[in-house]
């Protein structure tokens, strides 16, 4: 009897030992598994049936908390942080947590909380919660990360709200290895900027679809091509993406002229019932962060009909609204036939300088300059501002004067601008065009048209300004008020603009190469301001 128990106690004395045992090499198995991953802990707790680790770090990824059970080989992580781009960079399906590859145990189960991804700094997802060996299925309120074999595809469905979109996106991210396809798509997206319109563009459907170039060497920058539509518009897309930052290339196709105008729909009313010909297309770049970017746009048989207001500005009087000395507006009149109007023959020298300062190519284009909207985007990409400047003709100039609010510098009101002096060059000739221009542009405080500017500068008529004087009002035109204002107050002019003026006076014809020369070293004598 007693030596049946002591052969009992010896064989559960022994079976005690190898669950202990047995215990042990499971722990030891899964430290294994942890360090062939490359997993770093900065706490470990061992208790009889589990352990605890507590600030797990691997390249990517870090974890507050694993919890893992011996007796049933499971794992529960909590707290888990994920750097996308350092595990794309490394490939999903290559030993990254989740995947397949080296070191991996399919007897162990693994369960996640408290998961968040993110792209460097920008966070993409929170929350995700679900098994995670030997399948992925993370799911939140809005996204879902499935694994299925070496495909690892995450979808995210989420109201956008940034300062520039809105919508209802849906994203998805696809992965095999390096090799990843991307997808956004926004059935009424809202884009809103302040270079575009004052107001946000109407919806219109956003498709974005992108995948990985395979890599050109170690190291290497993320690279993606693919396609994006806006509306009735596409662009081919390629981007580079490294050290948190991207470079992005695009190239629209050619679009017609009515399509590109329907992305703003009522914000360019001019287009409503017009006929519209010809086509527009836009290539570019922008660097992200840092901001740099430019623009190259493109032009082709550009044409427009039933744009114009019923006005009728081929003779006699017309009425318009101008600017007045206190920063206002005014309802005017002009033409034939009204005080103040100065026939094209009586303005002297001052069309010739217009068109020298602000439109040199005013006798061949058809209302607009491809190379001037250039030279504008140019500087715009440079100045601090980034306000669009400059780039209209002067038949675009005269149609935000007499229709449109001076005020706004934004690409609806440039496209407004375009499709009132597309039917302005179809309707009326460039002596018309340039005899309107010259009697209803602002030239200094309350000084609409030559004839105003010329008394009350130089106390003259127009048809007797010298080449220098009829310089200074071309030169003044891109800040009227301003460079007006001064110049009667302090007798300072904006010297540089005056003399490329002259220059160009003189390369076109105007004036003689001596007669230029001389009008350099003249002066300017102004009457005193009222």
């Amino acid at each position: 009897m007693g030596r049946g128990l002591l052969l009992a106690g010896a064989g559960l004395g022994l079976l005690g030992a190898a669950t202990v045992a047995a215990r042990w090499w499971a722990g030891e198995e899964l430290t294994r598994v942890l360090t062939a991953r490359e997993v770093r802990w900065a706490h470990r707790s061992d208790r009889f049936t589990e352990i605890q680790l507590e600030g797990l770090r691997l390249p990517g990824v870090a974890v507050d908390r694993a919890r893992v059970d011996l007796v049933s080989r499971t794992v529960h992580l909590s707290g888990v942080d994920v750097d996308a781009r350092v595990l794309l960079a490394r490939g999903t399906g290559s030993g990254a947590p989740g995947g397949g590859g080296a070191g991996s145990s399919p007897s162990i189960t693994v369960a996640a909380t408290g998961v968040d991804l993110r792209w460097g700094d920008t966070p993409l997802v929170q929350g995700l919660a679900g098994p995670l060996l030997p399948a992925t299925r993370l799911a939140s309120d809005d996204a879902r990360l499935v694994r299925e074999g070496e495909t690892t595809t995450l979808t995210v469905a989420r109201a956008l709200d940034t300062p520039h979109l809105q919508g209802a996106a849906t994203a998805e991210l696809s992965c095999l290895g390096r090799d990843c396809r991307v997808s956004v798509a926004v059935d009424e997206a809202v884009v809103s900027h302040p270079l575009l319109a004052p107001a946000p563009l109407p919806p219109h459907p956003l498709v974005i679809q992108l995948e990985t170039v395979p890599p050109a060497g170690p190291g290497a920058a993320l690279a993606l091509q693919g396609e994006a539509r806006l509306g009735p518009v596409s662009a081919t897309v390629g981007a580079t993406v490294q050290d948190g930052a991207a470079d992005v290339v695009f190239d629209t196709e050619d679009v017609a002229l009515d399509d590109a105008v329907a992305l703003f729909g009522p914000l360019v009313p001019e287009a409503s019932g017009a006929i519209l010909g010809g086509t527009l297309g836009l290539s570019g770049r922008y660097a992200w962060p840092a901001g740099d970017w430019a623009l190259q746009p493109r032009a082709d048989r550009l044409s427009a009909e039933a744009v114009l207001p019923p006005v009728e500005l081929r003779g006699g009087p017309f009425a318009w609204t101008a600017p007045t000395a206190g920063g206002g507006t005014a309802l005017r009149r002009a033409g034939e036939g009204v005080p103040g109007w100065v026939p094209l023959r009586e303005a002297g020298l001052f069309p010739d300088a217009v068109i020298a300062a602000e439109d040199s190519a005013f006798a061949t284009h058809r209302g607009y300059d491809p190379a001037a909207v250039q030279a504008a985007l140019d500087r715009m990409a440079t100045e601090p501002d980034g306000l669009l400047r400059g780039g209209s003709t002067l038949t675009q100039q005269l149609a935000k004067n007499l229709f449109l609010d001076r005020s706004d510098r934004s690409l609806a009101r440039k496209l407004r601008e375009l499709l009132l002096a597309l039917e302005l060059e179809q309707t009326l000739p460039k002596r018309r065009i340039l005899e309107l221009y010259i009697n209803v542009v602002e030239l200094g405080p309350g000084l609409v048209g030559v004839g105003e500017a010329a008394d009350a500068y130089f106390l003259k008529r127009p048809a007797r300004l010298t080449p220098r004087e009829a310089a200074f009002l071309a030169a003044i035109l891109p800040a009227p008020t301003r460079w007006g204002g001064r110049a009667w107050r302090t007798g300072r002019v904006p010297t540089a603009r005056v003399t490329a003026t002259l220059q160009n006076m003189a390369d076109g014809g105007a004036l003689s190469p001596d007669a230029a020369a001389a009008a350099q070293r003249a002066p300017l004598r102004f009457v005193p301001p009222p």
